[in-house]
């Protein structure tokens, strides 16, 4: 496994009640990279 700085997608989407549209587009970009 590789090292994942911030935590997991999960935590952060639990911290918010709706996550930022900035942060959704660095998450969409990453896991659109990793496929």
């Amino acid at each position: 496994t590789e090292y994942v700085g911030g935590g997991e997608l999960y935590d952060l989407v639990n911290e918010y009640v709706k996550l930022p549209e900035q942060v959704v587009r660095i998450y969409v970009a990453e896991i659109a990279l990793a496929l």
